[in-house]
């Protein structure tokens, strides 16, 4: 294949690489509270440690926004010839999908890091069966809403006629947050979002639990560890895109300290830009250089008027200590389970048995899903199974029995451990 051409896989690469530039020259217009902006109360669950939302039908439309992007992409090393520009993605990814990304209108994404998981929102003219066919899926029913599912892609509907796009674990979770079947987000997170200033993106974050700032290189960045959340957003002022980003401290001398480690990096990162030619895009260094953090008792601001489609860069960094953390330590690795599969299609059921697993999982962990009456049950509460209790661990060698499982149907085991949630194993009988 050569670099002119794109795979679907390829799109979607760079999709995402274009979804953050994006985001890096974007403004425009919206609500102050959280009760005018969809998917904010209504469907992301408790957890969430970033909230984004994209109001993608005024950035498609605005040709500001558009020209500063392809400027900003004619500046980065795409690794594709001819390099792309905002009409040549959306033409790749009509191509590859028979979508009309035209038709999207607004994009809300959420992080959960401690989870390790998130999704993709979106309000779009999409009609099922355009969805059903672009990603060759198959439909499932799911506490009353449709699934479509190829392999680990997965897009669900829901109630408002929304689809969110993720894995199957969190998709499922998002309808059930929009159901009222689970919890759903509150707290800081939702205050700092209700805080974001008019913009074409909002975005607000919390730090997550086992955020512990370190020592990188010169800096010792223990301070951004009082902060207790941030928000942002991305504007246009007439021809000009800019950023401004709020971090809110635990105290006025935490803001304080805030504000001069952040100012001392950015100058020590124009003077490495200035004497590191070639290896930045040109007039990078006056990005640094037209960014500057300021304070006000216990708030910060960071705000940037570059004129370039670079505006969110500085933002984007200081966000994103703060959602991957500096200075974290490793975190343990998910358990690794190994299942065998038993179809007895006289008795109408399979039985699942554990060939192999590493490290702790209890019976509460792991909860079937999809057609059978067993859905939503918990490997305790399933048939012919020792453990009747949640915290009973599972073993090699354990098994258990899902019922009513007819020729057609689809069921899954999925592991959820409040951390951390995945499809174990999943069939189609």
């Amino acid at each position: 294949m050569s670099n002119s051409e794109l795979s679907r896989r390829g799109v979607l690469k760079l999709g995402t690489t274009a979804s953050v530039a994006a985001l890096a020259g974007c403004g425009g217009s919206s609500s102050d509270t959280t009760d005018d902006i969809p998917g904010i109360s209504d469907t992301v669950p408790a957890g969430a440690d970033l909230l984004l939302q994209v109001d993608i039908g005024t950035v498609l439309g605005e040709e500001v926004v558009r020209d500063q992007f392809d400027a900003a992409l004619s500046d980065l090393d795409s690794g594709f010839d001819p390099q792309p520009t905002v009409s040549s993605l959306l033409t790749s990814f009509e191509e590859a999908f028979g979508l009309d990304p035209g038709e999207i209108t607004e994009l809300l994404a959420y992080v959960g890091l401690e989870r390790g998981e998130s999704a993709a929102i979106l309000a779009a003219e999409w009609s099922e069966d355009e969805i059903q066919t672009a990603i060759e899926a198959d439909e499932q029913p799911y506490n009353g809403q449709s699934i479509y599912q190829s392999g680990e892609t997965t897009v669900g509907v829901l109630p408002d006629g929304r689809y969110v796009a993720s894995t199957p674990p969190v998709t499922r979770k998002v309808i059930d947050v929009a159901t009222g079947d689970r919890d759903r987000i509150t707290g800081d997170i939702v205050s700092a979002f209700s805080s974001t200033s008019d913009g074409y993106v909002r975005f607000a974050f919390t730090p997550p639990a086992s955020f512990s700032p370190g020592t990188q290189g010169p800096f010792d960045f223990s301070t951004y560890g009082e902060v207790s959340y941030g928000h942002g957003t991305f504007f246009r002022d007439g021809a000009t895109l800019n950023s401004e980003l709020v971090l809110e401290a635990t105290s006025s001398d935490a803001a304080t300290d805030t504000k001069d480690l952040t100012n001392r990096v950015l100058e020590v990162g124009e003077r490495q830009v200035s004497n590191d030619e070639g290896s930045f895009p040109e007039d990078f260094g006056t990005v640094l250089d037209s960014t500057e953090a300021s304070q006000s008792g216990t708030t910060v601001r960071v705000e940037n008027d570059d004129d370039r489609g670079y505006a969110l860069i500085i933002p984007l960094a200081v966000m994103s200590s703060f959602v991957l953390g500096f200075g974290d330590e490793p975190s343990d690795p998910p358990p690794q389970i190994s299942l065998e599969s038993d179809y007895d299609p006289e008795e109408s059921s399979v039985t699942l048995r554990v060939a192999a697993i590493s490290g702790n999982v209890t019976a509460g962990n792991l909860i079937v899903r999809g057609d059978t009456p067993d859905s939503d049950k918990r490997w305790h509460e399933l048939q012919d199974v020792g453990a009747n209790r949640p915290g009973t661990s599972v073993l090699a060698g354990d098994s258990a029995t899902v019922r009513d499982v007819s020729d057609g149907d689809r069921v899954v085991l999925e592991y959820d451990d409040e951390s951390t949630s995945f499809v174990v194993w999943s069939q189609e009988f």
